[in-house]
């Protein structure tokens, strides 16, 4: 079984992402798009159940990624390295934070989401390659696409469950 997607627009955010099942293991490839370019590596498998984690987790976390004021004025980059410092000097997490440092599709890159009046803001840096990327969404489109790519995985895991269920007799 293969099954693959994109959710969203690619030029504003999107998400794509591959199924396979390998004997009683299902394994995703996926990665984000946000301003046409790629966020993570869309060729690294992970387990399923490690990446359903992180998008229950930028999903449990709507309408609390809320930017400080005393940060607000900085730019892109600086707000970035400071939740980046913020992650390895606090021991809880940033309400922010969107798995960067947990899920295997996304070693090496750091992701933030702020909510902002009208539009959300994705905040990334790529420590591989040093390259930041902001990238300001309309309001809550994120969270729709997270939702649509959550209904999709499970969609696809119980037709991968039945079919093999069809298969054994």
């Amino acid at each position: 079984m293969k099954n693959n997607i994109i959710l969203g627009k690619k030029d504003i955010f999107s998400i794509q992402a591959e199924l396979r099942q390998v004997q009683e293991y299902i394994f995703i490839n996926y990665c984000l798009w946000g301003k046409g370019k790629m966020i993570g590596d869309n060729t690294v498998t992970s387990l399923l159940s490690s990446a359903k984690e992180m998008i229950k987790k930028v999903l449990d976390k709507k309408g609390q990624r809320k930017l400080s004021k005393e940060i607000f004025f900085l730019s892109a980059k600086d707000i970035t390295d400071y939740f980046i410092d913020f992650l390895w000097n606090e021991s809880d997490k940033l309400s922010n934070d969107m798995g960067s440092c947990n899920d295997e599709c996304f070693q090496g890159v750091y992701l933030f989401l702020i909510e902002e009046k009208g539009y959300d803001w994705l905040l990334v840096k790529n420590e591989n390659t040093k390259v930041y990327i902001d990238v300001k969404i309309p309001s809550n489109y994120i969270y729709v696409v997270f939702e649509s790519f959550l209904k999709w995985i499970e969609q696809s895991t119980v037709l991968v469950l039945r079919s093999s269920l069809d298969e054994k007799g």
